[in-house]
């Protein structure tokens, strides 16, 4: 069984995109796909390992459009892949880049891996669109609850009793207590408590920029209701 390296696809693929008339690039990269010893099935273990690579990876400042990218690249990188036997992955996880997946897509290598695993291939992304659906309805939960005004009184209150506890005289306390008075010791206790602050109030300002958006949408929703009532003269027709 040969071992093929997924750099040398995508150094074809670029290649031949400098120069697409030359046709024995194009048959490089058939004879590339031609060796791919593919599975049709990963067990679910496996799937369940992928699945958390991709979702682990997510950052929390991607936009809407900017984490569906992501979760393709990871879909064909991570999962897709994963089903090629003998394709060493011999490219740092920086290297999957939009050009990575648009030539896996454009280039042969999707078809070819596709026709061998379709319907295992679509379990795993039924995995992964499962667990995103999940985090983000759980996101929603979160969020709505700040509504109940019992459970944002409570929320609010614990963050800011964390936040008491993290002023400067607690610190000082702090350090007399543990009798780490030493300079080093103060300071490194200082640099917890602070990046702890600093903690507190990135979760404070991202939960408050939350509630207000929720309620603003809610107020927007409830104006337009009632702008289209008061347009309707009472038969349904607009009055004029």
């Amino acid at each position: 069984m040969d071992e093929l390296r997924i750099s040398d696809y995508i150094i074809m693929c670029s290649d031949f995109e400098k120069n697409p008339d030359n046709t024995e690039l194009i048959k490089d990269i058939e004879n590339f796909i031609s060796k791919l010893e593919i599975r049709e099935y990963l067990p679910l273990k496996q799937k369940e390992l992928i699945t958390m690579d991709i979702i682990t990876s997510l950052s929390p400042d991607f936009d809407a459009p900017g984490t569906a990218a992501f979760l393709e690249n990871g879909r064909v990188s991570k999962g897709l892949l994963s089903y090629c036997v003998n394709l060493i992955n011999d490219l740092p996880i920086i290297s999957y880049n939009y050009f990575t997946v648009d030539a896996i897509y454009q280039y042969g290598l999707y078809e070819a891996v596709i026709s061998r695993c379709r319907d295992d291939y679509n379990r795993l992304i039924k995995m992964i669109d499962d667990v995103v659906n999940a985090s983000n309805i759980y996101k929603i939960v979160q969020t709505a609850s700040l509504f109940n005004e019992d459970s944002y009184k409570d929320w609010l209150d614990s963050m800011n009793q964390l936040k008491d506890s993290l002023n400067s005289d607690s610190i000082k306390a702090l350090i007399e207590i543990s009798g780490l008075e030493s300079p080093e010791s103060a300071e490194f206790i200082n640099t917890a408590a602070k990046m702890a602050m600093d903690s507190v109030n990135k979760e404070f300002d991202n939960e408050n920029s939350k509630l207000k958006k929720a309620v603003e949408s809610q107020e927007k929703d409830a104006e337009s209701s009632n702008n289209k009532h008061g347009d309707d003269d009472g038969d349904g027709v607009s009055a004029n």
